[in-house]
């Protein structure tokens, strides 16, 4: 029994230092309602103000909404239109644009003005070059024709290279013509150097006929004066009636 009264009174003691902490830690913790309750009051003030400066502009713009919606959507088709002219270098008509690439104005307002005839609005130059190589200012074209300039200069690339290569064919076969294949043909190098050869021994031959035909020419020589030396005479003897005349 008195060892129950003992831990009673320690309990006592335990919840008694228990409360005491939470009620010093309430009080050293405690909010200032005054200050938070102004915090708070200054924060609706300002909603307030900002909510009735919010609904003046919705009074005021409110009848600007569809003026300005309308001016999206043409702007929208203005874009459109645009996209469309710079990609095929036409209107929405279909009709050819002189000069589809042409600079943005805006009026005073700083918006875009869409009339394509408009004051400002010339036509966006670029610096090209001449088929001298000399550097020209161009007219920005649409995106459509720079596509079939290229085409066009591909197909002339694609013919020069066709030309080329029939070119570098035909080389290959004169070389071949002249050179020869190695180990299938001489080509016409490999004759000319035949013909120099025989020409070498055709001219070795006659240095070597040449003396020959030179004492075989004076021998005929000799031999044509002999026989019309000896014809001559004959005749001298068939006039003398010494020898029968010839037939």
């Amino acid at each position: 029994m008195r060892m129950f009264g003992k831990f009673l009174v320690f309990l006592n003691l335990v919840f008694s230092l228990a409360f005491l902490a939470w009620a010093i830690g309430l009080y050293s913790q405690r909010l200032d309602w005054v200050e938070r309750l102004k915090q708070l009051d200054e924060q609706i003030v300002k909603l307030i103000e900002e909510c009735n400066l919010t609904e003046r502009r919705w009074q005021t713009d409110s009848e600007l909404v569809p003026t300005e919606e309308k001016r999206r959507y043409d702007y929208l088709a203005w874009y459109e239109e645009q996209l469309d002219t710079l990609q095929t270098g036409k209107d929405k008509k279909g009709e050819n644009v002189e000069a589809p690439v042409r600079g943005l104005v805006r009026d005073k307002d700083n918006l875009l003005i869409m009339d394509p005839n408009a004051k400002g609005r010339e036509p966006v130059k670029i610096t090209g070059f001449s088929q001298e190589g000399k550097p020209v200012e161009l007219i920005l074209k649409s995106n459509d024709y720079y596509v079939d300039e290229i085409r066009v200069a591909q197909a002339r690339i694609d013919a020069l290279q066709k030309e080329i290569n029939a070119l570098v064919k035909e080389g290959e076969d004169l070389t071949n013509e002249i050179a020869g294949i190695p180990g299938k043909t001489r080509g016409l190098r490999g004759k000319y150097e035949d013909q120099i050869n025989y020409k070498k021994l055709f001219d070795d031959e006659m240095k070597v006929l040449t003396p020959m035909k030179t004492a075989r020419q004076i021998d005929i020589e000799q031999q044509k004066r002999r026989l019309e030396s000896l014809v001559a005479r004959l005749k001298e003897l068939q006039a003398a009636g010494i020898a029968a005349r010839l037939p």
